[in-house]
């Protein structure tokens, strides 16, 4: 079977060669195309972010900012998969399959994980009561959020909580509150990093999903988002209020950034069992746990 992931954006790179790693094998070969190929040479294509019609079968993989722009036209997004042979939405996060599901598009949650680091048992906890905080300025994800966001770090930190801010850049963030118990670290190394922590804030706007997620839960620490139902499990270990009602998460999702700082400031003082949260992220994020379920993905669309 051979496919084409296109069309190609630069500032999707990433995404488009962690896509073609994962799918690649298996008697699938992938082809990242810059540019439109000669279709007859193709069984199919992954379209990135888009739905364009095209002479091949095709699914699209939607991402952050675009699962926006198709809420925001539904009809436009639905019309568009009618048109040709279009074999279904995939996402990468769940949260945006719950609120196309909303709109009447139909979509599958497939993650797309960077390799993460898994011991065969999690690291404890530190006696420490620290935490992390992604965040940077000017965020397009944050959008108006950032002195609101400042305001909860500053809050949490006065409780008695350390706070390592962290984010994508090498430099540490600036602009942070004054507080002896915040601290910039900019990019680190989680392997070395998490065992320090018990968990990871990162409140942003809908339909962000980073890799530093899938990073925390793999080392049994806690992940809160605002408005993020992720990491559904049976036996998940929390029970978040979402709009399917009560979704058990191996993670934390509050509705503003206030309910937010109530919740974090207990959790980190209680601590949490870090073996079950481990144990779904070992299930299902490893390497070849991934990448077997891509494939079948594949597979089943395009067979």
């Amino acid at each position: 079977m051979r496919l084409a992931l296109y069309p190609w954006s630069k500032s999707i790179k990433g995404s488009i060669e962690r896509i073609a790693e994962l799918a690649s094998g298996d008697g699938i070969r992938i082809d990242v195309c810059k540019e439109a190929p000669k279709w007859s040479k193709y069984d199919g294509a992954i379209l990135n972010n888009d739905f364009r019609p095209l002479p091949v079968p095709r699914v699209t993989y939607l991402t952050g900012l675009a699962v926006r722009r198709a809420l925001a036209k539904p009809s436009y997004t639905k019309g568009r998969l009618k048109l040709g042979d279009h074999r279904g939405v995939l996402t990468n996060s769940n949260t945006a399959v719950l609120a196309l599901k909303k709109k009447g598009i139909k979509a599958m949650c497939l993650y797309r994980p960077y390799p993460v680091h898994i011991e065969r048992k999690p690291p404890p906890l530190p006696k420490e009561h620290r935490i992390l905080w992604y965040w940077k300025p000017g965020w397009a994800y944050c959008e108006s959020l950032d002195q609101d966001i400042l305001k909860a770090m500053l809050q949490v930190a006065r409780s008695n909580i350390e706070i390592w801010v962290i984010s994508n850049k090498h430099a540490p963030v600036e602009g942070l509150p004054k507080h002896a118990n915040i601290r910039a670290l900019g990019r680190c190394d989680f392997s070395s990093i998490l065992p320090q922590v018990r968990g990871m804030v990162r409140l942003t706007g809908d339909f962000d999903w980073g890799r530093s997620n899938f990073d925390v839960v793999c080392s049994g620490r806690w992940t809160l988002n605002l408005n993020a139902w992720e990491f559904e499990a049976p036996d998940g270990l929390f029970s978040v209020p979402g709009p399917g009602g009560v979704h058990r998460c191996n993670m934390l999702s509050a509705r503003t950034i206030a309910e937010a700082v109530k919740l974090v400031v207990p959790l980190v003082r209680q601590g949490h069992d870090i073996d079950v949260i481990h144990g779904y992220a070992s299930s299902r994020f490893r390497e070849e746990k991934v990448r077997a379920n891509w494939q079948k993905q594949l597979k089943k669309r395009f067979s």
